[in-house]
């Protein structure tokens, strides 16, 4: 099975309340959800604006990289609208 789009919760956000445990994806943990999910596209979101925030696109892009799926990452800006496409 293939997912046309994940969209993942990243940026491993971390707070004291929970000892600085992230509560969103780490980088390199969305890039393995994205294998498992097998995805054509992945938008990580919630990756920047707020300092809990502790990886923003720059770590998430080497996570992703490292893992040979680069070509599937799609970062987006608030606001902005964007159009996947592929071929099929």
């Amino acid at each position: 099975m293939v997912a046309d789009i994940a969209l993942l919760f990243a940026g491993a956000a971390r707070t004291p309340l929970f000892d600085g445990a992230p509560l969103t994806l780490t980088s390199a943990d969305a890039a393995r959800a994205g294998k498992l999910l097998n995805a054509r596209w992945i938008v990580p979101l919630h990756i920047r604006g707020w300092a809990h925030f502790s990886e923003g696109p720059a770590s998430i892009d080497t996570a992703f990289a490292d893992a040979g799926m680069n070509d599937r990452l799609r970062f987006l800006t608030p606001g902005q609208i964007t159009t996947l496409t592929w071929p099929g």
